[in-house]
């Protein structure tokens, strides 16, 4: 005779909607003026995934790597983290095209990156590209010239 229970599906921590969110609020810490556009969350959300996708994105910035061997992932949990923070008052859209922490998000994104023992590698790795992912790069990473 056979048995069957029902057990918790393991959900890869990536893909929780805490890890998630709180990655949102330290890229919007780490980046110029506390916003960003989309396109830039996106581009530091895929390069943040893993050690691997992050170390790729070092090689790029140092000039080590091409392009084309750090294509950005556009990820639908990412939308529904940036929703998420923005139905609890962490973030808000300003003129239609940046994403802004807000006061209440700041004050929870400097208790993140304050906090040891979380998030250490992602944190790292947001100080070290900071002042390269300018929206001016983020758009070159999007950008490709095809010569046949």
């Amino acid at each position: 005779p056979f048995t069957f229970r029902q057990r918790p599906t393991p959900l890869a921590g990536d893909l929780r909607p805490a890890w998630r969110m709180s990655l949102v609020l330290l890229m919007l810490l780490h980046s110029r003026g506390k916003k960003a556009t989309l396109q830039k969350l996106h581009v530091l959300n895929s390069a943040c995934r893993s050690m691997g996708t992050r170390s790729d994105f070092l090689r790029y910035v140092q000039g080590e790597a091409r392009k084309d061997e750090i294509i950005p992932r556009v990820e639908p949990s990412l939308n529904r983290a940036l929703n998420l923070a923005r139905g609890e008052g962490l973030v808000e859209i300003e003129n239609g095209k940046n994403i802004k922490l807000t006061s209440a998000g700041l004050k929870l994104a400097k208790q993140l990156d304050e906090t040891s023992d979380c998030l250490d590698a992602e944190k790292a790795f947001l100080t070290k590209v900071g002042s390269f992912a300018t929206e001016g790069r983020v758009e070159d990473l999007f950008t490709w010239n095809v010569s046949l």
